[in-house]
């Protein structure tokens, strides 16, 4: 088994666990969508061959066995446009949910990381950032108008 088979086995595994997908078609079945598990595992993919949309999926066309784990022909292999749109349109849960699979794949370090990124409305991009010599380089800064 190559290494992208076990990578494609483990990303299908997870996204249908995330998204619910057990027991359906990946490919749309008279007009429907692309289930999100199969929407899922192509970006995953796509980002593993580190390619664009359409590079990935010119890749993937030649790699049947690949699909198959998916659950996916040649012939339903989306166009890139496509992908792109059925991406944006996967809901926020879903990825919570995979992002948390994904972390229990993994034994914790022992480092963290935070993230305290927030959206100030609207945005001043006039305003120079200035760093404040008092704050330690640990302490979050967040600047807003």
């Amino acid at each position: 088994m190559s290494k992208i088979s076990r990578f494609t086995g483990s990303v299908v595994t997870l996204a249908k666990n995330a998204g619910g997908g057990r027991g359906e078609s990946a490919a749309p079945q008279g007009g429907g969508g692309f289930v999100d598990y199969a929407v899922v595992s192509l970006h995953c993919l796509r980002i593993y061959l580190e390619k664009s949309y359409r590079e990935a999926l010119d890749l993937l066309s030649e790699m049947p066995q690949i699909l198959a784990e998916i659950g996916l022909f040649k012939a339903d292999l989306p166009d890139h446009s496509t992908l792109v749109k059925a991406f944006d349109r996967i809901k926020m849960a879903v990825w919570r949910v995979l992002l948390r699979l994904l972390a229990q794949l993994h034994e914790p370090s022992g480092h963290a990381a935070m993230d305290a990124t927030f959206s100030c409305s609207p945005p001043n991009w006039s305003l120079p950032w200035v760093p404040n010599p008092r704050r330690s380089a640990t302490e979050p800064s967040i600047y807003c108008s």
